[in-house]
């Protein structure tokens, strides 16, 4: 004899059934989705420093294997003064060195130089809410003196570092954005 009591377990029942039918149906179409091979992928990172810039400090020794034809390689040396095509040269006849301001960040993160020598800061950042940056020295002696005005997008400042020691500079601008000079004997 079938009840009420009856009658709503089995409209239940085909509640539940329905709902398993789909869910299944789900996993069955995610699982038999194709799955693509992303093992080919390739990232090809842009190398933007100028001439004057480009050092092999800091670059991990890496293994390339499967370059892709179009992609261009640059071959990364011990000494690239050697290299270099055209060096600018200060006023007292040290090297000039450039360092950018790109996003958030500055580039390189590290420039090894020599006393004498003269970094200089430009601000390539040029977004609408991005488009300042201050070099402020550490507060160690002789870096603090290494201190720019505001820099707009496009703008440069200079210092040249007459004694060996190893400064860190600060964006006065985004204070969390820092870079490491090190000027050797």
């Amino acid at each position: 004899m079938i009840n009420q009591k009856n009658i709503t377990t089995i409209k239940n029942m085909n509640k539940i059934l329905i709902i398993l039918t789909i869910l299944l149906a789900l996993f069955l179409v995610v699982s038999c989705a194709p799955v693509t091979d992303n093992s080919a992928d390739t990232t090809t990172l842009e190398n933007t420093p100028s001439d004057d810039t480009a050092t092999a400090d800091n670059v991990a020794e890496e293994s390339v294997v499967d370059v892709p034809a179009e992609t261009s390689t640059t071959e990364i040396v011990d000494n690239p003064e050697e290299t270099m095509n055209e060096t600018e040269i200060n006023s007292e006849g040290g090297q000039v060195y450039t360092v950018e301001f790109v996003g958030t960040k500055m580039v390189p993160e590290t420039t090894v130089i020599k006393v004498g020598d003269t970094v200089r800061w430009v601000n390539q950042r040029n977004a609408p809410n991005l488009n300042k940056a201050m070099v402020i020295g550490s507060s160690t002696a002789g870096c603090r003196e290494a201190r720019s005005t505001i820099l707009h997008s496009g703008e440069s400042y200079e210092y040249t570092f007459t004694e060996p020691r190893t400064c860190t500079i600060v964006d006065g601008y985004l204070k969390t954005v820092t870079s490491k000079v090190i000027i050797q004997e």
